[in-house]
């Protein structure tokens, strides 16, 4: 019994860490999606040669950056309600 105790906390530890590095990893792409996709927004922009669609252009950039902050933090409201609800159920 005693010699599976430190195989058992091995493999939970594991579980635990490869969860947690797996939901990071989910962040840090949606990251860099949203970034491409700003800078992309950027680029189209700058090539606009009338000042003032190159300025309305920003607006319009700026406005989806503040909907896009909006949906990160929903999102991330989600995935710690699901993930405090997901341990509560292992306990």
């Amino acid at each position: 019994m005693i010699k599976v105790v430190p195989i058992y906390v091995i493999k939970n530890t594991t579980f635990y860490m490869y969860r947690h590095t797996l939901s990071y990893f989910k962040d840090i792409h949606q990251c860099l999606a949203r970034t491409e996709l700003l800078l992309l927004g950027n680029s189209l922009c700058m090539q606009i040669d009338d000042k003032e669609k190159q300025t309305a252009a920003y607006m319009h950039l700026i406005r989806n950056v503040t909907q896009l902050t909006v949906l990160i933090s929903e999102n991330e409201h989600k995935r710690i309600s699901e993930n405090e609800i997901g341990d509560k159920l292992e306990n």
